[in-house]
């Protein structure tokens, strides 16, 4: 059996999970999908915030590219 060390931090966990940002969205901010959001590190996005968009709000609670369940 392989064993692995993995050294993660709160944050980094947290930006994974998709619970906390690596990067706050920045004006002229334009993702195709969410799952380029995410791996922008800017997800989720509220509305009102630069990269928004009604129709990656999935269920139209003014909150984008919410973590996945």
């Amino acid at each position: 059996m392989v064993q692995h060390d993995v050294t993660a931090t709160a944050k980094s966990a947290a930006v994974w999970l998709g619970i906390m940002r690596a990067r706050e969205p920045q004006a002229g901010d334009y993702w195709s999908g969410c799952n380029a959001a995410r791996a922008a590190g800017t997800a989720p996005i509220y509305i009102g915030e630069p990269g928004y968009q009604e129709n990656m709000d999935g269920d139209g609670d003014g909150i984008a590219c919410e973590p996945q369940s």
